[in-house]
């Protein structure tokens, strides 16, 4: 598994940079703009897990391989939780191109990517 801190996804749309040693590396990118998105390009996957921040107010995201929606996480929970996995489904297949998150409602704070490359 390959973990990706946010600092090595790209971003579209306005996102903030909060610090604080409860997100993975110290920081994270916090977004309340609809259609904003991050990104990784070059990736070769065959598993991916969203690292996130979940807690009572937040919203949800969709997960594109390339375009295409292969899934939508709700990171709404009781309790605010940082440092949450969350499985991205992509059926075992084998996957290379671009992995993007995209806000779906707001607002959401994206830590990183974990990839199991192949």
């Amino acid at each position: 598994m390959v973990p990706l801190d946010q600092t090595n996804l790209r971003t579209n749309g306005t996102w903030t940079s909060p610090r604080s040693s409860s997100y993975y590396m110290g920081s994270a990118a916090r977004t309340t703009a609809r259609g904003a998105s991050i990104h990784r390009t070059g990736t070769r996957t065959d598993a991916v897990w969203l690292l996130a921040t979940t807690c009572p107010t937040c919203g949800k995201v969709e997960v594109l391989d390339d375009g295409v929606r292969v899934a939508t996480i709700d990171l709404r929970t009781s309790t605010t939780r940082h440092r949450q996995l969350r499985s991205v489904p992509l059926g075992g297949a084998r996957r290379s191109g671009t992995i993007t998150i995209s806000l779906g409602s707001a607002p959401v704070t994206v830590d990183g990517l974990a990839l199991r490359s192949y």
